[in-house]
């Protein structure tokens, strides 16, 4: 089934949601992030599916609000997917830790 944009939004919403909700359920701080392996895999499905739903966006929907970056979410999906092992946890601990909820916050006032 194919999600039609307004459903793909709320998915996305739901997933960012969920990542911050387990992050404060679990205190799940920084140090957790850049050690625990057990965190790390718990962490990146949440942030694949958030990039792959972003991904799927139309260019037109990602054009007409340029303010937000679909690119480093995306990229960050492909890196955790392709790259794994080279993965810079400090960069993924800002993202989760910061740059996930802010996202989410603007994206619900879309």
């Amino acid at each position: 089934m194919k999600l039609d944009d307004e459903r793909r939004l709320a998915l996305i919403g739901s997933l960012g949601h969920g990542l911050i909700a387990h992050l404060r359920d679990n205190a799940i701080d920084r140090d957790a992030i850049m050690t625990d392996r057990v965190v790390q895999w718990t962490i990146t499905a949440p942030l694949y599916n958030i990039g792959e739903q972003v991904c799927c966006l139309p260019d037109a929907f990602k054009e007409a609000h340029p303010d937000f970056p679909w690119c480093k979410i995306v990229g960050m999906r492909h890196r955790r997917v392709h790259d794994c092992i080279d993965t810079n946890w400090s960069i993924v601990a800002d993202a989760v830790l910061s740059d996930v909820p802010d996202f989410i916050r603007r994206l619900e006032s879309l």
